[in-house]
């Protein structure tokens, strides 16, 4: 009788092999799903199509004055655009790499007195911060005097 007794619990022991089975698969089920999706998303985050909120620096344009144009009268008006996907919070602007101003609300527009600049070659530079810390910069060389008074 002890044999058979050794027998029946070789063949249906108290714990069942499908437990054992069926809690394995689960787990690699959901470690390759977990994996994937993670896969998934890092690409989506590294690729041009998809950017998180606020992850793309401003852009800048200014609207009235070129590169290596001609500054002309006693003020300058600088009349600047800044497009985001977030709110900005500064636009600082800076002449020969000097900072003369920070713009906090729109419109971004500035009067810049030339009045007492002597003739030559100036940059302007125009840097813009969003919330999230992203911030892009753009420049223009401008000059003041007659043009052929400058080598360029």
């Amino acid at each position: 009788m002890a044999m058979i007794s050794k027998f029946r619990e070789v063949i249906n022991p108290p714990y069942r092999f499908t437990d054992f089975f069926g809690f394995f698969l689960l787990f690699f089920v959901v470690l390759t799903l977990s994996s994937l999706a993670l896969g998934v998303t890092e690409r989506a985050i590294n690729s041009n199509t998809y950017t998180r909120f606020g992850q793309k620096p401003p852009s800048i344009l200014i609207h009235n004055l070129q590169n290596n144009s001609r500054i002309v009268g006693s003020v300058v008006p600088l009349d600047i655009q800044v497009n985001d996907d977030t709110e900005i919070s500064s636009v600082k602007i800076y002449v020969n790499r000097v900072h003369v101003a920070t713009l906090k609300d729109t419109p971004f527009k500035w009067l810049w007195n030339i009045s007492k600049l002597p003739p030559g070659t100036y940059e302007l530079m125009v840097e813009a911060d969003n919330v999230y810390g992203k911030s892009s910069l753009t420049s223009l060389s401008l000059y003041r005097g007659a043009k052929e008074d400058f080598v360029q």
